[in-house]
């Protein structure tokens, strides 16, 4: 029998031979939990989570905080989320609603951006029309 030695732990490797089926026993009840786990969050995602989005969206709408295009790319992207929990499962539902959230923060940093740039440019082209000469 060899033994390998380490500060904590003694481990004999004839036991790492014979703990094949159980290390898979204990693997299988650990996927199944997942597989459990990751039905209740689609189920809760799909029938709690998705309406009341939908619902604090068109709030947020009626009240003028966002536009029609805002609540149509949050009605589709939430409506893409349900389709893909449904048919595939949570943990890809998840991620397209990342990737969602991720494309509408993506815009926002973008449409600030453009702003601050078409302001400059209004800026330069005010002083160029008042008299100023670059480098001058």
């Amino acid at each position: 029998m060899v033994e390998i030695q380490s500060p904590d732990i003694a481990v004999r490797s004839s036991k790492l031979r014979t703990s094949g089926a159980e290390n898979s026993q204990t693997f299988n009840r650990f996927a199944s939990g997942l597989g459990e786990t990751s039905e209740f969050f689609g189920d809760f995602g799909n029938f709690v989570v998705a309406p009341i989005s939908a619902a604090a969206n068109i709030y947020e709408w009626r009240q003028g905080e966002i536009g029609l295009g805002r609540l149509t790319f949050r009605s589709v992207a939430a409506g893409g989320g349900i389709a893909v929990g449904v048919t595939v499962g949570a943990v890809p539902a998840v991620t397209v609603g990342g990737v969602a959230w991720m494309t509408e923060k993506s815009y926002d940093g973008f449409m600030w951006w453009f702003d601050k740039m078409s302001q400059a440019m209004a800026q330069t082209e005010e002083a160029l029309n008042n008299g100023w000469v670059p480098g001058r």
